[in-house]
């Protein structure tokens, strides 16, 4: 099983055994005689969480979770829904990995296009005596390297690098669609369990990006004196959208939140999957530009 898939099957079944009133130790023990495969890891979270550690923690300690999945593990786990969190994020490690590997599939042609060239164009020098086996050899060798390392660091890094882009886009626009739906999404599972309004958009604060964090800490302290949620939420300034605002008002006044925020949620997640379709398909494209711009470069 690939590394991925096998987390992603780790992090479902503690779900499935936290789900049916199994300890948080216990579950992960019961894991490490069902997947022996991956015992070391679990041998690290089981000692993490024996330690007096919480869950969330012991899975970053073991591996199981990535610093960037943490905050919304923390905040369910803080109302009693780790089960909850773990399962979709199960899911959307799947996701992920099936969306990153439809984008290597399309990049195949041109890395192998690329390949080729760089090949190929030292070759007349090489015949022509200009350079010798050595020089073919750095002709090929350095251009490689390079585009691997970059390559290596943006797979590696590119968690962090939407991060980032995120952070600045909440401080100068509008909050982020992502954040958005973690927000509706986070809100929806807190109401539905029956945790307070107030409580549940503090815990919120662990899954968006400054200034917003700020900004739910305010509307956290006006529902808890007794403001309504969504005019709270609008007084911060979270709800750009007006077709928002007014659903989830009416949505409010007739005593059917959760529900409405879940429906947003999902609408939202349908335009994070066109977004990443849309860089599926664009980004074997700009591959293909790239190597056409480089091979052109040769001939200037």
């Amino acid at each position: 099983m690939r590394p991925v898939r096998a987390r992603a099957t780790l992090l479902q079944d503690l779900a499935t055994l936290l789900e049916s009133g199994l300890p948080a130790r216990e579950a992960v023990n019961a894991l490490r005689q069902a997947h022996p495969a991956s015992e070391r890891p679990l041998r690290k979270v089981a000692a993490a969480a024996g330690a007096g550690r919480a869950l969330s923690g012991a899975l970053v300690r073991g591996g199981m979770l990535a610093p960037h999945e943490r905050a919304w593990v923390e905040a369910l786990e803080a109302c009693g829904r780790v089960d909850l969190a773990l399962r979709e994020l199960g899911e959307w490690v799947v996701r992920d990995e099936r969306a990153w590997a439809a984008v290597r599939a399309r990049l195949f042609y041109p890395a192998a296009v690329f390949l080729l060239v760089l090949l190929l164009r030292p070759l007349p020098a090489l015949a022509a005596g200009h350079i010798g086996p050595a020089g073919y050899l750095v002709g090929v060798g350095q251009p490689l390297a390079l585009v691997g390392v970059l390559v290596l660091l943006f797979v590696r890094g590119r968690h962090a690098l939407m991060r980032v882009l995120r952070r600045l886009r909440a401080a100068t626009g509008a909050l982020p669609l992502t954040s958005r739906w973690k927000l509706y999404r986070l809100l929806s599972v807190l109401l539905s369990a029956g945790v307070p309004a107030g409580r549940g958009l503090a815990h919120a604060v662990q899954v968006v990006e400054a200034p917003w964090d700020r900004a739910l800490r305010r509307a956290s302290a006006e529902v808890s004196a007794g403001s309504p949620v969504v005019a709270a939420l609008d007084t911060a300034g979270c709800l750009s959208d007006r077709a928002d605002r007014r659903l989830l008002e009416a949505a409010e006044q007739g005593g059917r939140l959760p529900e409405l925020f879940a429906h947003r949620a999902q609408a939202l997640d349908e335009r994070l999957s066109l977004r990443r379709a849309l860089w599926r398909e664009w980004l074997p494209r700009l591959a293909y530009g790239l190597v056409v711009v480089w091979l052109l470069m040769g001939f200037v």
